[in-house]
């Protein structure tokens, strides 16, 4: 008797044109910030982000779990009937500044991790994507805003190649 190991991979190409280190006006917009409103849920979003988000991942309607709340957290799942699909991200927090907003979630596109993208607001249009990067150690998220930034002002995340957002 042969065992058979069969590997099901959902990936859905999301590649952005964010690929250079943060830029250093970002990090020092958001050093400078005194403090943030944070953000723990999608509803809460600006309009303007929300839209960007979508597009950003090649959505009709933004898909995204709140901070806690169930997700996808694999690339294989089994849907019940009648029951509905998890989202593929799920929001751990997100905050700005009023040039910049940055959102910071987990996925599940191709394996279990976490990405950081950052928009530039634009009063008069649609926020516009300047940078992504991807978690090196999933296992040691930031916790909050300061902590991110500084793991952006370090480098810390990966963008020297194209992502799947």
């Amino acid at each position: 008797m042969r065992l058979v190991t069969v590997t099901l991979v959902s990936l859905t190409l999301l590649i952005s044109n964010a690929f250079a280190a943060v830029p250093g006006g970002v990090v020092s917009d958001l050093s400078n910030a005194r403090e943030f409103k944070v953000f723990k849920k999608t509803r809460d979003l600006p309009a303007q982000i929300k839209a960007s988000l979508t597009k950003a991942f090649k959505e009709s309607a933004l898909e995204m779990a709140d901070a806690g709340n169930p997700f996808q957290k694999t690339d294989f799942g089994i849907q019940r009937p009648k029951a509905q699909a998890l989202p593929s991200r799920r929001l751990i927090f997100a905050f700005g500044t009023s040039r910049y907003f940055v959102v910071y979630y987990e996925s599940s596109a191709v394996g279990l991790g976490a990405n950081a993208l950052v928009f530039r607001i634009d009063t008069s249009g649609p926020a516009n994507l300047v940078w992504g990067g991807v978690e090196k150690d999933y296992a040691n998220l930031a916790k909050n805003p300061m902590k991110l930034i500084n793991r952006l002002r370090e480098s810390k995340l990966i963008d020297d190649q194209k992502f799947i957002w």
